[in-house]
């Protein structure tokens, strides 16, 4: 099923991926492999944030902690994808 919305970034050449399902899914995918999702239903009409996280391994050993931040709004959501605490979204 094609999703309700979608937003990609990239870093350091891993592909990062939201998507918001139909089924008021959100899913977070690093290089086509899901690593977080929830249910944002219960989380609509809340004025904080929610989120997802993950965490991209580097070649040379280290870690950069993925944080896609998300408010639900009435009809729709927004979206921030954040690597180690700097918005990447829509780079």
């Amino acid at each position: 099923m094609k999703p309700r919305k979608e937003w990609r970034a990239t870093f350091n050449g891993h592909e990062i991926k939201v998507i918001y399902t139909w089924v008021n899914m959100l899913q977070l995918w690093i290089d086509e492999e899901l690593k977080d999702q929830l249910n944002i239903k219960a989380h609509i009409g809340f004025s904080e944030d929610i989120f997802l996280t993950a965490t991209i391994q580097n070649e040379n050993g280290g870690a950069a902690s993925v944080e896609v931040f998300v408010r639900p709004t009435f009809l729709s959501v927004e979206v921030r994808i954040c690597v180690n605490g700097t918005d990447i979204t829509g780079i």
